[in-house]
């Protein structure tokens, strides 16, 4: 299939409106111009995509072509990669992520959380290391994994 950005966002559209997506964010997709609208999008609200079956790596590689996913943040059977100071997904990779990074890692990512980066898993992998006052966050358990006397913990009701 010829990857286009109006079938791309024909297929988004279709599918959120199904899932019943939040108007406002379905209203921000119908208006894109662009992978990278429609990309920042899906990836602001990446949780919410990846729980309702939205996207995958499989539909991503099928609409997307690689270069426009990795300049989007979006990293697909990628190795050795490094993220600074931005909001990424990665599927089956291994990333170092520094600065202010948020990390969605689904599939068999491994990562490197170093600096103050942020990283939510939906099931921990096999490597995962942590550094500085890096966080992650197991979604599937709701565990949160942090450096020893990184962060003081305040508990509300």
């Amino acid at each position: 299939m010829e990857k286009t950005f109006e079938k791309f966002k024909m297929y988004i559209v279709e599918e959120a409106t199904k899932k019943i997506a939040c108007s406002e964010q379905l209203h921000r997709a119908k208006s894109s111009t662009s992978f990278g609208e429609l990309l920042t999008i899906i990836r602001e609200n990446s949780w919410w995509c990846l729980n309702n079956n939205l996207i995958s790596s499989e539909i991503m590689l099928e609409y997307v072509a690689d270069n426009d996913l990795t300049q989007n943040g979006f990293y697909i059977q990628k190795h050795n990669v490094v993220l600074e100071d931005g909001k990424f997904i990665v599927w089956n990779s291994s990333v170092v992520a520094w600065g202010n990074s948020s990390v969605v890692a689904t599939g068999n990512s491994s990562v490197e959380a170093r600096g103050n980066s942020n990283v939510s898993f939906y099931s921990i992998p096999s490597v995962l290391k942590i550094h500085d006052r890096a966080i992650v966050r197991e979604r599937s358990t709701d565990k949160v994994f942090m450096k020893k006397d990184a962060h003081e913990i305040i508990f509300l009701d």
